[in-house]
């Protein structure tokens, strides 16, 4: 039986586009999201640059034993958020993404003082909608997408 990774979550940073931009191009990151193109790294730079200047969205890098293992983000309005997550390849199926939601749930519940995080998930991506539902999340619409949502004092505590 392995040890599972300790993961933890810093704030992101603008050394940090190459990374997240390899993410989003990969193939299963590219299935699993409703905007499933390739993006340059161009785009993609400018894109990093003006969301870690705007007030309303929050992104942490996920590191897993240290190293820089995925991301998650907050995008924010009228104290709630929705949620984003995408581990890089190699972090996948090793409960990296589980462990990773549960402190963006408490970051945002105890640091942002949100009332709600909701996720929207791809219904033909259930290693996600497990993950969102193992950090404490419930469906909240099960259709495409699958609505999943965790509020403030319920759910698994982070």
């Amino acid at each position: 039986m392995s040890v599972p990774p300790r993961v933890a979550l810093r704030p992101a940073a603008a050394g940090d586009a190459e990374a997240l931009w390899r993410w989003r191009n990969d193939p299963v990151t590219r299935g699993a999201s409703y905007d499933e193109g390739e993006v340059p790294l161009d785009v993609h730079t400018r894109w990093f640059e003006e969301a870690l200047g705007r007030p309303d969205r929050r992104i942490w890098i996920v590191e897993a034993d240290g190293a820089a293992a995925g991301m998650v983000r907050l995008d924010l309005a009228d104290g709630e958020a929705t949620v984003s997550i995408n581990l890089a390849p190699e972090w996948r199926g090793r409960g990296v993404g589980p462990e990773a939601l549960s402190l963006l749930a408490r970051e945002a519940f105890e640091g942002l003082r949100l009332a709600r995080i909701t996720a929207l998930v791809k219904a033909g991506n259930p290693a996600s909608r497990a993950a969102f539902e193992r950090a404490g999340f419930s469906v909240s619409r099960d259709a495409d997408p699958v609505v999943l949502v965790r509020e403030r004092g319920a759910g698994v505590t982070a």
